[in-house]
């Protein structure tokens, strides 16, 4: 059984959310997006990387190949409109299917797994979590993925995409979000909200969400909780 929750927030000094989301339980496809670009043109590739990815990943194709076919969605779009301002979007997946987790992500979004290993792009001099940090991984792509890497603005043979995948097992939760949750609260506490387990997925956002404005929330903020029972 799959128990999740959502949320997504402007912050505390933007007027538009460039974030957005998509939970699909019954085709157990989770996805975050965090567009670039501006007011009315992030929020539009967002959209755009958010619905094919959905899309292509209900329809069976690997995440590395939704992702790069997301980011041609919108060099297409851009390609369409000329003379705007340059878009882009960063990207974290999660695909659930026979027992197994599929994960995947790309620029600034970032993925936890609960209570195994945290995965992003650290900041300078923090180490990064190895490969054999995750127990019973079935993937060994190196985590190459970096903040500078961005859907549409990256050619897609030219993404750096770090894929995990495993075992699902009871009691496990999976979160993905972007930069601007996961830079303002600090992975310790990110691990014990999640590991409260008198907290629906629900309320563990709510949680995770008041921390990152508490914080100052500088950036937009989305978090998708996936708990597998």
């Amino acid at each position: 059984m799959i128990e999740y929750g959502y949320a997504s927030h402007a912050g505390m000094h933007r007027y538009h959310n460039e974030d957005t989301y998509c939970a699909d339980a019954a085709q157990a496809v989770f996805v975050v997006v965090d567009g670039m670009g501006g007011p009315g043109h992030g929020e539009a590739a967002a959209a755009l990387a958010r619905d094919r990815l959905h899309l292509d990943l209900c329809a069976g194709a690997a995440p590395v190949a939704a992702l790069q076919a997301a980011g041609q969605s919108i060099r297409m779009h851009a390609e369409a409109h000329p003379g705007r301002a340059p878009i882009g979007a960063s990207a974290a997946v999660l695909r659930i299917r026979a027992g197994v987790f599929e994960l995947a992500w790309v620029g600034g979004c970032r993925i936890l797994v609960a209570p195994t290993a945290l995965f992003f792009d650290p900041p300078p001099g923090t180490p990064m979590i190895e490969a054999a940090a995750l127990p019973a991984s079935d993937d060994t792509t190196p985590c190459r993925a970096s903040a500078t890497q961005a859907l549409g603005l990256t050619a897609a043979e030219a993404l750096a995409i770090c894929t995990r995948s495993g075992r699902c097992a009871s009691g496990q939760s999976v979160l993905l979000c972007t930069d601007g949750l996961g830079e303002l609260v600090e992975p310790g506490r990110i691990a014990a909200i999640l590991a409260r387990n008198d907290l629906s997925p629900q309320e563990c956002v709510d949680h995770l969400l008041l921390a990152a404005l508490d914080n100052g929330a500088r950036d937009n903020l989305t978090a998708l909780l996936v708990r597998i029972r």
